[in-house]
């Protein structure tokens, strides 16, 4: 009978680790445009797993890259000239196998998420905060606080949950949107946005003002600096990445989509 073979974390440190920072991956984030497969890793994992690795990186690893260059720091394979940052996308599955490989990895970057946001006294996002509860990290006072923000019940009848204030806690980031190639104007280009607020979004609230149409969003490209955002982008990474040390309102046009 054949015996299991046994796999020392050793052994597969190369191939979960960020070749950009060499820790283990956080984010791990694919570079789609090259996919180019490493053969030594595909051999490796094909012996226990059934689909293929290509390349990866730690998302900040890869956007702090990409500020600066165009390529793939791996193979060179040019991305975009000037849209690099819409050939890379986030690996879930390979993100959950190395928070299984690597003992209390997962557990450890919760506490430094945790850590950051206590200490500049930013709410915790939804996402994080389920997982703060997952791991049992979520502090006595945090607690108390989001149980205050229930609403108490009256004459024994529990009330539905109301969203409390539309994200205007948030930090809200200064912008100014503006039409090419021949678009309608908004009436109010200047607007406040949650710096959670995605492209997305703004492509919605556009055409919406611009068509009366919510539905025809995907007809937009919003851009900055004469490049294409990326439709999950927010405004706060683009505030950081594209719009750094420049003075507010940060300026955004929108256009018809283009088709190739």
């Amino acid at each position: 009978m054949k015996s299991d073979k046994k796999i020392l974390l050793a052994d597969v440190n190369t191939f979960i680790t960020c070749v950009l920072c060499k820790g283990y991956l956080i984010d791990a984030t694919t570079i789609t445009e090259c996919l180019h497969t490493c053969m030594k890793l595909l051999n490796f994992f094909n012996q226990f797993f059934f689909f293929n690795f290509v390349q990866i990186v730690c998302k900040k690893c890869i956007v702090e890259y990409l500020e600066e260059n165009t390529n793939c720091p791996i193979c060179d394979t040019l991305l975009h000239q000037s849209h690099p940052l819409l050939y890379i996308a986030h690996d879930r599955t390979l993100q959950s196998i190395v928070y299984k490989l690597v003992p209390n990895l997962e557990r450890s970057e919760l506490e430094r998420q945790l850590k950051y946001f206590d200490d500049n006294q930013l709410e915790y996002p939804r996402e994080l905060k389920e997982k703060l509860e997952q791991f049992n990290l979520l502090t006595d006072k945090k607690l108390e606080a989001k149980n205050c923000d229930k609403k108490p019940e009256t004459n024994g009848q529990s009330k539905p949950e109301v969203v409390s204030n539309y994200h205007r806690d948030d930090e809200q980031i200064a912008l100014s949107l503006e039409p090419l190639d021949g678009l309608k104007e908004l009436e109010r280009k200047y607007i406040l946005c949650s710096c959670h607020s995605t492209i997305t979004h703004l492509k919605k609230f556009v055409a919406h003002k611009i068509y009366s149409n919510i539905d025809l969003y995907k007809e937009l490209d919003i851009m900055c600096n004469d490049e294409i955002l990326g439709k999950d982008h927010t405004l706060k990474f683009i505030l950081v990445t594209k719009w750094k040390d420049k003075e507010l309102p940060m300026r955004l046009n929108f256009r018809p989509k283009l088709v190739f």
